[in-house]
């Protein structure tokens, strides 16, 4: 085979499959994402003298009791809160923006135990930045010089928000934790 096809069937492979170096656990990418693949992300804690199931029935009550639950999935043991939105801050040297606290837990086996990872992670939008800045193109023969991808009309709003992962609220995360802890104990005094 020639060399050339064996870099491409390389570079098309590691693409596909991607690798650890495409998860940036503290900046912009899919929270969810991060969550899930990153070690890094978010405060974890072991449960000691529980089962996997227990562990992911306390988290889910403890997070249904402070959010409204989004996703659970007993399988992977990930349980998603709706994400709830902050008012605009003034925190930008362009002007205000948006925020957003994407709350999550996962319950794991990790080494013969069993861990909870809570991750609460603080976002700030910035599509409407880029936009404002984005680089007029003049039209001066009434031909529409835009794809209807190119002008957001393929997409919806969401699709074309970007939210951009500043930090996280190890605050709550570690309360999050503590009422795990709480629940694990009072199932087992009964």
């Amino acid at each position: 085979m020639n060399h050339k096809w064996m870099i491409i069937l390389a570079a098309t492979a590691a693409l596909a499959v991607g690798c650890n170096d495409d998860i940036d656990p503290s900046g912009s990418g899919s929270p969810v994402m991060n969550f899930l693949f990153a070690d890094n992300v978010g405060t974890s804690r072991s449960l000691p003298d529980t089962g996997f199931d227990e562990a992911y029935q306390a988290a889910r009550a403890v997070m249904s009791q402070r959010y409204t639950i989004a996703e659970a999935d007993p399988d992977s043991g990930l349980i998603r809160g709706e994400t709830v939105f902050l008012g605009a801050t003034r925190d930008r040297i362009l002007g205000s923006s948006p925020g957003r606290r994407v709350p999550m837990v996962k319950i794991r086996r990790r080494g013969g135990r069993v861990e909870a990872v809570a991750s609460v992670a603080i976002q700030r939008q910035g599509s409407a930045m880029f936009r404002q800045y984005e680089p007029y193109e003049e039209n001066y023969d009434s031909i529409p010089n835009k794809t209807p991808a190119a002008a957001d009309a393929a997409t919806t709003p969401d699709q074309n928000d970007v939210w951009e992962t500043q930090s996280y609220d190890h605050t709550a995360e570690n309360e999050i934790l503590n009422d795990i802890e709480r629940a694990l104990q009072r199932a087992n005094d009964d």
